[in-house]
């Protein structure tokens, strides 16, 4: 896909990763779509993002080519199956565990495709994240076992359980649906700078009972859900890449919740919890507009709209150290330190316009240097247990 087609791509689906329509949003779409011609790659780069359904939802009656509405509309129907499939097994993965009295949370995917958007079709979902209590992962792996799920194994002397352990359920309909079982432990670490790794803390609110197809779930209340929202969206902001693009439905999902809880919200406390939630908010705001009152209501300032959309950091580490050998030594280590696109920096950073610059070219190039410090002194341990064994134990 060429520059323009990829910009073009990028500007519909930010525009698009949203729930709601409202009268700005119209007026932005109509005039996006009169120039648009990257009709025939648009449905892949969509479902890539997790956003082939909710395109469909918000250009059903728009005019665009035959081709292109026909897979997206087939993107919506794979969806509104394995939805139900989902869901499913979802229920039917809480009542094996509600018998042993354990209740855990369902975190994003399809809590909030049933209690945000219009349609649980219209937010795909890969898989089912339950958050519980660390004493209760494994009980729930071996009452899960016992019903045939399987889960992967790990070492049974290992100090700390994973923060998430993966299963499948057993086939339905031909489909195996994957589940993750997370919990909170604060000696786990982030690996690439060894800091701690705060993606599942702070579930602080009294739950949310959620109906849901006939039965009932648990996740976390509005409060506790933007919070950790944000959290898991800048967490892999830092690893995604052309390749791997932070995906639009994560978008969609932190705005159309926002747009949905904002009257309601106790906005003082989220943002004594993140005080850089309403600055990551605006730059979302600035590739799409806000529907009228909500810009007010919540004093976003959103920027200018920012050129490189879709692009990100590139070299290390994003790109590990071995493919060097694809571009060169000295261009890999160009691309490692070149500043990153100004929509990445304000997002992974929370910034204001005026500190774009200092984070450009000083801030992230020295986080670089932290992090490759860490890198450097964790191989340099692992080796030291190789050529030292004797040693190392004794120590």
């Amino acid at each position: 896909m060429d520059a323009t087609s990829l910009s073009q791509t990028y500007q519909l689906l930010a525009l698009c990763a949203r729930v709601e329509r409202h009268a700005s949003f119209d007026e932005q779409l109509t005039a996006l779509l009169r120039d648009f011609s990257a009709w025939d790659t648009l449905p892949a780069q969509a479902e890539r993002h997790g956003l082939g359904p909710l395109l469909w939802y918000h250009l059903r009656e728009a005019p665009i080519p035959v081709h292109t509405r026909r897979a997206l509309q087939g993107l919506y129907l794979r969806e509104r199956a394995l939805t139900q499939i989902h869901t499913q097994t979802l229920l039917d993965t809480l009542e094996i565990l509600d018998r042993r009295n354990m209740r855990p949370f369902v975190l994003k995917g399809l809590a909030l495709a049933w209690q945000v958007y219009p349609d649980p079709a219209l937010r795909p979902v890969s898989d089912l994240d339950l958050f519980l209590p660390k004493e209760h992962i494994l009980p729930a792996m071996t009452a899960l076992q016992a019903a045939g799920y399987q889960f992967q194994s790990f070492s049974s002397g290992a100090v700390h359980l994973p923060k998430g352990i993966s299963g499948q359920a057993p086939l339905r309909q031909g489909v195996s649906v994957q589940i993750e079982l997370h919990h909170y432990d604060p000696t786990h670490r982030v690996l690439n700078d060894y800091s701690p790794d705060d993606e599942f803390r702070d579930f602080t609110e009294p739950p949310l009972r959620l109906t849901i197809a006939g039965g009932y779930v648990y996740t976390t209340a509005p409060l506790d859900t933007l919070h950790y929202l944000m959290r898991h969206f800048v967490r892999h902001l830092f690893d995604s890449r052309l390749n791997r693009p932070i995906s639009f439905k994560w978008m969609a999902d932190m705005i159309g919740c926002v747009e949905k809880w904002a009257p309601a919200l106790d906005w003082k406390t989220l943002l004594q919890r993140d005080p850089l939630f309403l600055k990551r908010l605006s730059v979302l705001y600035s590739l799409g507009p806000a529907p009228d009152g909500l810009a007010t209501l919540l004093s976003l300032k959103s920027p200018a709209p920012m050129g490189r959309l879709g692009q990100y950091p590139q070299g290390w580490p994003q790109w590990p150290f071995p493919n060097w050998r694809q571009v060169g030594f000295w261009r890999y280590v160009g691309m490692t330190f070149a500043p990153p696109p100004e929509w990445w920096l304000r997002l992974y950073y929370g910034l204001d316009e005026g500190s774009v610059f200092w984070h450009a070219h000083v801030g992230y190039r020295l986080r670089l240097v932290h992090l490759m410090s860490w890198a450097l002194f964790r191989r340099l341990f692992s080796l030291s247990h190789i050529l030292f064994p004797d040693f190392s134990a004794s120590s």
